[in-house]
């Protein structure tokens, strides 16, 4: 024992001299004499602590205190050392301040006991967090157990619990955000569910609830209390509100509670009375304590609840006396002033000016909305109810949800305040929302009054009146003093066909009204106009329904009962309309219900109508639109009321006046939807689907039409209008023959029907211009001719028509177009037409220009009989159709500038005709006039981009610069048309400005890729640049795209074909049928022009047609030299020797050699020297030379200067020179110059060894004399050709045959045709010889070779024809290959002669 004191004293000494690690180790012997010596631990703590051993002191001091708890060293070393901790350590001071504070109190020393726990106080304070500063103050708490040692010098509970209650606040709130941050940054999350789900979290582990009871309880300050109890309820009613629907019960009986205790202590408590009002589920307004709203006004005057039950209890649809408690206790108090305020004088003159004050500042308010809804229903505000219902709906909806309750009771009265308003509201269009309302009340309370007889009354809307009276019926049996229930039961009778019975009841209900409000003398309005309506109906006679004692007197009463009741109106409209005769007051009667009630759709019909007749549109359109808009016009669904119609077909026509066809078509749609069999509603779609161009449609539309007309058995005589449309609709699609048959039925019924006519004339003449773009020329005609027949017919109806004169101008100008057929013009009916007309003709318009006027009429029937003077009368016919035009048009602008624009056409055609005719020899008179008609049309429509093109084209010519400036402005005001650049870059290209010619076609290429003339231009502008390949080209791809009426598109083509093919050494025969049907058309256009005549024989004679050739070139010729002898000139002398020369070689194919001779040699003669190219020269030596060879009897030795001449005409070098000296070579072995032919092919092989010709003739004269040296080299030579593939087929049979025929054996002979086959096998010609060289035993398969091979080879595969296919069946020897032979080639004889 010595010993452990004695290092317990020297420990102490130790510290003392503040050697600390000697204390230790002394602290520690003590303890190992001593283990349980307190204070060797209090020295080691105290030694630890000053070394900065803090967890070491602390082991030490906590040993201490368990050998000696009661001792205050040991706990006053664990304060020291927590006084130092870094980190602080609050608990663990806590537990050790606390523990030494009651060792204090057991020792009762009160101040070191308070000034321990103060200074705990001020540690944790300062240093630690919020957290562990709330819980230090739990010490100086009742609940501390050195509470009661220190009360009075410590602060009071409340503000401790206050000071917590900050605290708690302060953390919630900071973890809260924290956590939000944190959550919301989660992929998919959504910020109103994170709040709620962290603020659940955190509510639910909160002990602030309790803390803001615990200040409640404690707090001596009344408005301390008052406050907290505020800050309870708040923080309750949030928790509830992030509570799951599990959870919500006990916290919502706890806010409900702290509600009504607050509300019973009447503190002005906002949410504590909107919650006693919102969560009260009632069923009725009577089931709300008005006491209470009272109170709620007086503590809250200003709040908008308080307003609404102001208003509310101010209004006729309260159930409450209006009379404030307040105010009626302090009316006998004489110091209280009995002078209205203005504040209430407001409630009573407008109490829904207050409602709708308080209502924007209670927005969330189930209940404020329903009493606004009440009030809106009341006063028959039916949207205004209906808006108002569904946003009470949905926030008691939003309440539920919040706060688990039901609602049941709430929902279902708000539900038939909803329905009901329905009802009335865009009727009928949500009675299917409103029955639903009405059924779900009546499976939870089936007795409702209210649901019954919202139900009765839109099944009695809907026609099903025995469903309604099924409910009305039931719902008077549950009221029955409801006299308002009772009259529609007995209206519903009434409907159902009881009038009798309807009309009994109804008398009985007027004297159970009592008239003591405005609702019930509109009751009485009501059943007054039923009873009336019931005799209307039960008196169907004339004289009984005119008596003004009858159901008139009873609408004039119902009237007097409520001037605002619209059906009244609307049956005195059809009363003063039907019986009294009085339109204009009937009128008024109209106007007057319709515009209190858009429900009035007799009276909108009529209406409609009145408006409709008087041609006032903007009113038909705003009647018809208001009944479309009030949604009455649809049908329902189940309903078995009909649709309306008419306003949809009515805003139908209103569009199509105001040529809006898309709304037009929307609204026929509409009403065929609702009436599929309306006749008009057809035809007005159909006419404004053909308006927007959509003409199948249009079509169909008018068919419909047609087939609803026959089976209603109605007769053209009410359905032409739709047959009439619908040949409309054809002739636009380009049906011209099914819409003139169309006409032509309409015409037997409608003979005089001018529109009729008209539209017939002008598809006539229409349809001529299609055929002659089709080039069906006969047609054209035989239109045109009934064109000017029915049009003589039309003018006897009406003879001062725009469209009469213009379709007879267009009727004539088909004529000049078709001058084949001039023998046909109808000049009497032409002659007919104009002077039954001629009133219109005698301004002689333009006379002095194009000398026609009123006196040319008279020369027409007595015109000329030739081709040429027949069309040119025609064409002054048109002249003056179209100046009758602008004579009927005087008063209508547009139609004038029309009409001198089309006259100012047919002039420039009067100027086109007669200068390629030759008609008139001043053609330039016309084109003046034609300008002169353009400037006319201009100044009339300056904005008409098509009269400044047309301007442009006739000045192209005489005024390049007008003309610039014309197609400039036409561009200006469209520059998308290909037409105008076209002509444009034409006027650049005559300008020879080939920059701006090649961006002007350009520009038209790119706006239309199918305009013709377009790539016309841009070919002419290939060639002049010198690319011949390029506007060939482009010429094909103008003359494939264009129509047979563009003439210059077909004339290029055909002319830059003739050119590729006189540079093209081998031109495929198939390659010519185009420029050749083009020629044929162009001739029939205009069988007067000479080159395009010529052009068009140089192309049959290469396709093979030689008679036809002939027979154009001796027309050409006939031409040519009346020409010649009229003029004398030497260019048509030179075009007449060319077509002289053309006739001749066309005459030698023919094998007519005496006129080919003749021909030949007379294009000699006219042929100089020195204009003449070598060519034609060249051709009339060949063709003489030829003729002579040929005639019978043959002359070959007059022939044979001509070859010399055609040879001396030509170099030696010249590709032509060795195929004449070839034919020259013929020609003198036929005049028996054996060695002189021989000589001169020698020389020819010499200079040309690779013609072929010359080869073959050398091996067939060597063969002749026997030369088998000469043979040698020429078969040489042969093999050499033969092994070229490009080698025409005619020139390889040639080389066949001439090495069979050479061939020294009959084995060599085989194996000739045999070197054939293998050299080209899909040639049939040599299986077909070899056939014929082999015996009848091998020859079998070699012709069934040659059958497959000329099967194959036929068009268009190969070049077989139909006598070379024939002539390979035949070979086989089968009979059905000769059958088939027979059929192929029926002209053939068995061996092919």
């Amino acid at each position: 024992m010595a010993t452990a004191k004695a290092a317990l004293k020297a420990a102490k000494q130790a510290i003392d001299a503040h050697q600390y690690d000697q204390a230790i180790h002394n602290a520690k012997t003590a303890l190992t004499k001593d283990p349980r010596s307190y204070h060797a631990y209090v020295f080691l703590g105290l030694a630890n602590n000053k070394l900065g051993e803090q967890s070491k002191a602390v082991t030490a001091y906590d040993k201490a205190t368990s050998i000696k708890g009661d001792d205050i060293l040991a706990w006053q070393g664990l304060i020291a050392v927590y006084d130092t901790s870094n980190p602080p350590k609050v608990a663990e001071y806590q537990d050790a301040a606390l523990r030494l504070a009651q060792i204090y109190e057991l020792r009762n020393e009160r101040a070191k006991c308070q000034q321990i726990i103060d200074k705990f106080l001020l540690f944790a304070k300062s240093g630690g967090s919020d957290g562990l500063y709330r819980r230090a103050l739990e010490v100086i708490l009742p609940s501390s157990p050195i509470y009661n040692y220190l009360e009075g010098l410590i602060p009071h509970p409340s503000l401790t619990w206050i000071k917590i209650a900050g605290l708690l606040e302060k953390e919630e709130t900071g973890k809260i955000n924290k956590q939000i941050g944190e959550r919301r940054t989660r992929l998919g999350a959504k910020l109103g569910q994170v709040t709620s789900e962290v603020k659940r979290e955190v509510y639910q582990a909160s002990p602030l609830e309790g803390v803001y009871e615990e200040i409640i309880n404690w707090t001596l300050d009344d408005v301390i209390r008052h406050q907290y109890e505020e800050q309870l309820l708040l923080r309750a009613y949030d928790t509830l509100i992030v509570l799951p629907t599990a959870g919500k019960r006990a916290k919502r009986d706890k806010v409900l509670k702290l509600a009504q205790d607050l509300v019973i202590l009447k503190r002005e408590v906002s949410l504590a009375w909107h919650i006693v009002f919102e969560w009260k589920d009632a069923e009725s307004i009577l089931s709300y304590d008005v006491s209470t709203w009272n109170e709620f006004i007086e503590l809250f005057p200003g709040e908008g609840l308080a307003l609404v039950f102001k208003g509310f209890l101010a209004s006729d649809v309260s159930p409450f006396s209006s009379i404030n408690p307040k105010a009626s206790e302090s009316a006998g108090d004489p110091n209280v002033d009995e002078a209205p305020s203005e504040e209430n004088s407001a409630i009573e003159s407008d109490p829904l000016v207050l409602m709708t004050d308080g209502l924007r500042d209670v927005s969330r308010s189930t209940l404020a909305h329903r009493l606004v809804a009440e009030y809106y229903l009341h006063t028959d505000e039916y949207e205004a109810a209906t808006e108002t219902a569904r946003i009470a709906t949905k926030l008691a909806k939003d309440e539920s949800s919040l706060t688990g309750l039901n609602f049941v009771e709430t929902l279902d009265a708000i539900g038939l305040l909803l329905g009901t308003a329905l009802i009335y509201y865009q009727t009928p269009k949500n009675h299917v929302e409103a029955q639903d309302l009405f059924g779900a009340v009546l499976k939870r309370t089936p007795t409702s009054a209210t649901a019954l007889l919202g139900s009765g009354l839109i099944l009695q809307q809907q026609g099903k009146y025995e469903q309604a009276a099924h409910y009305l019926k039931t719902a008077t049996t549950r009221d029955p003093s409801d006299v308002k229930i009772r009259a529609e039961y007995a209206w519903c009778s009434g409907l159902g066909g009881s009038y009798e019975i309807a009309l009994q009841e109804l008398q009985d209900c007027l004297p159970m009204l009592q008239l003591h409000s405005s609702k019930s003398r509109e009751l009485k309005s009501v059943i007054l106009y039923r009873i009336g309506m019931c005799i209307w109906e039960l008196k169907q006679d004339r004289k009984q329904r005119k008596d003004r004692k009858g159901p008139y007197s009873y609408f004039l009463d119902s009237l007097k009962a409520n001037l605002n009741y619209a059906p009244a109106y609307t049956m005195l409209g059809v009363w003063y309309s039907d019986y009294a005769n009085d339109e204009k007051r009937a009128r008024k009667c109209f106007q007057k219900a319709f515009e209190i009630s858009t429900a009035e759709t007799e009276s909108a019909h009529r209406l409609a109508e009145s408006f409709a007749d008087s041609g006032e549109w903007d009113l038909v359109e705003a009647v018809a639109r208001r009944v479309k808009d009030s949604g009455r016009a649809k049908p329902l669904p189940g309903s078995n009321k009909k649709g309306l119609s008419w306003p949809f077909a009515a805003l139908g026509v209103v569009e199509i006046n105001r040529q809006d066809y898309p709304g037009s078509i929307a609204s026929f749609q509409a009403s065929l939807r609702i009436a599929p069999e309306s006749y008009h509603s057809w035809v007005g779609l159909g006419e404004s689907y053909l308006n927007t161009g959509r003409f199948i449609a249009a079509t169909r539309a008018f068919q419909q039409a047609e087939e609803i007309d026959s089976a209603q058995k109605s007769g053209i005589e009410e359905g032409w209008f739709a047959r009439y449309m619908l040949a409309n609709v054809k002739r636009e699609l380009g049906e011209f023959e099914d819409s003139i048959n169309q006409y032509r039925l309409l015409l037997e019924t409608k003979p005089t029907e001018f529109g009729i006519l008209i539209a017939f004339a002008q598809t006539l003449v229409e349809s001529g211009w299609n055929n002659i773009e089709l080039g069906f020329f006969g047609r054209a005609v035989d239109n045109a001719i009934e064109a000017i027949d029915v049009l003589n017919g039309t003018q006897a109806v009406r003879e001062d028509a725009f469209n009469l004169w213009k379709t007879f101008g267009d009727a004539c100008a088909l004529f000049t177009w078709l001058s084949t057929e001039s023998s046909r013009i109808p000049l009497e009916s032409i002659h007919r037409f104009l002077s039954r007309g001629e009133a219109f003709l005698t301004e002689d318009l333009l006379s002095e220009f194009d000398s026609i006027d009123h006196t040319t009429i008279a020369s027409l029937n007595s015109g000329g009989d030739t081709d040429i003077s027949r069309p040119y009368q025609a064409l002054r016919a048109a002249v003056l159709g179209h100046k009758g035009a602008i004579s009927v048009s005087v008063n209508d602008s547009h139609a004038q500038a029309v009409a001198w624009y089309n006259l100012g056409w047919i002039e420039h055609r009067a100027h086109t005709f007669t200068t390629q005719s030759r008609q008139d020899k001043s053609s330039v008179k016309y084109l003046k006039a034609s300008m002169r008609c353009f400037k006319h049309a201009i100044e009339l429509e300056a904005g008409n981009s098509e009269f400044w093109n047309s301007l442009g084209l006739v000045t192209t010519q005489m005024n390049p610069k007008v003309a610039q400036h014309s197609f400039v402005r036409s561009l200006f005001l469209n520059d998308k048309s290909a037409r105008i650049w076209t002509n444009l870059g034409t006027l650049y290209l005559l300008d020879n400005d080939t920059q701006l010619a090649n961006e002007a076609f350009t520009r038209a290429q790119s706006s239309d890729p199918d305009y013709a003339p377009a790539w016309l231009g841009q070919g002419i502008l290939a060639q002049l640049i010198g690319d011949p390949v390029e506007a060939q080209m482009l010429f094909t791809h103008a003359y494939e795209i264009s129509t047979p009426s563009t003439l210059i598109c077909r004339q290029q083509y055909a002319v830059s074909t003739f050119d590729s093919l006189l540079t093209s050494s081998h031109q495929p025969q198939a390659s010519l049928l185009s420029p050749v049907f083009s020629l044929r058309q162009l001739q029939t256009l205009d069988p007067e022009n000479i080159p395009l005549k010529h052009l068009l024989a140089l192309f049959l004679e290469r396709t093979g047609a030689h008679t036809e050739a002939s027979t154009l070139l001796e027309s050409v010729c006939a031409t040519l030299e009346q020409d010649y002898e009229q003029s004398e000139s030497p260019i048509t002398m030179a075009l007449f020797a060319q077509a002289k020369s053309d006739l001749a070689r066309s005459q030698l194919n023919i094998h007519d050699y005496t006129s080919a001779l003749d021909n030949a040699l007379t294009a000699l003669s006219l042929f100089s020297d020195s204009s003449t190219s070598t060519k034609p020269r060249l051709s009339s030596n060949l063709t003489a030379g030829l003729a002579l060879t040929f005639q019978n009897p043959p002359s070959p030795s007059s022939a044979l200067p001509h070859f010399q001449a055609a040879l001396s005409s030509l170099p030696s070098t010249s590709p032509l020179h060795p195929s004449i000296t070839a034919l020259f070579s013929q020609t003198l072995w036929a005049a028996s110059s054996h060695n002189l032919a021989q000589e001169t092919l020698l020389s020819s092989a010499e200079l040309h060894p690779s013609h072929l010709q010359t080869t073959l003739m050398l091996g067939a004269i060597a063969h002749l004399n026997t030369d088998t040296e000469t043979l040698a080299a020429v078969k040489d030579d042969l093999q050499s050709f033969r092994a070229d593939h490009a080698l025409p087929r005619e020139q390889a049979s040639q080389i066949r045959a001439l090495l069979r025929v050479i061939a020294p054996s009959d084995q060599d002979r085989t194996s000739e045709l045999c070197a054939a086959v293998m050299l080209d096998p899909g040639e049939m010609e040599a299986w077909r010889a070899l056939a014929d060289g082999v015996d009848e035993e091998e020859g079998g398969y070699v012709a069934d070779m040659a059958r497959e091979t000329a099967g194959r080879k036929v068009p268009p595969r190969g070049g077989v024809g139909a006598e070379g296919l024939a002539s390979a069946l035949e070979g086989s020897g089968r009979v059905r290959d000769l059958q088939v032979a027979r059929f192929v080639a029926p002209w053939r004889g068995r061996d092919g002669d």
